[in-house]
């Protein structure tokens, strides 16, 4: 009798690892969002892909005078105004994967200015978030 109840426990033990290993069954699903920036027609654009709650792809850009900040790249002109030394593309890419690793609520903003209050953002992104955390919000939203 002893042996069967080792055997069933062993069993019942088993099972519940294997349980314990199923997959991740959440499908991926892609959003957009804008969020307004200037009367000239300005926006802030956000395309991201989740699974579940995590952010697994995004990509943020903002047009200035109809022209796309991120294919500007250094022509854009930001490194000599930025405290950090970095072109706008290159706050919006540390964004971005911070985004991806830490999540969209990771990202916590100073009321006032805009930008992030956590030195681990600030470290690499140190703009005005205000509109394009709203467009990241929006696409979000809109991928649920």
């Amino acid at each position: 009798m002893e042996g069967i109840m080792k055997k069933l426990s062993a069993l019942l033990l088993m099972a519940l690892v294997i349980a314990g290993c199923g997959s991740n069954d959440a499908k991926e699903v892609s959003g957009e969002g804008t969020a307004a920036v200037g009367e000239n027609g300005d926006k802030v654009s956000v395309s991201l892909t989740m699974k579940g709650d995590e952010v697994v792809d995004i990509s943020i850009d903002e047009t200035k005078e109809g022209k796309s900040k991120k294919e500007q790249k250094y022509d854009y002109n930001m490194k000599e105004a930025s405290g950090i030394q970095k072109e706008w593309f290159e706050q919006i890419e540390f964004l971005e994967d911070y985004i991806k690793e830490n999540g969209i609520d990771a990202v916590e903003l100073d009321k006032k200015t805009g930008k992030p209050t956590g030195d681990d953002v600030l470290a690499g992104c140190t703009i005005n978030l205000t509109t394009i955390m709203e467009a990241v919000n929006n696409a979000a939203e809109n991928a649920k």
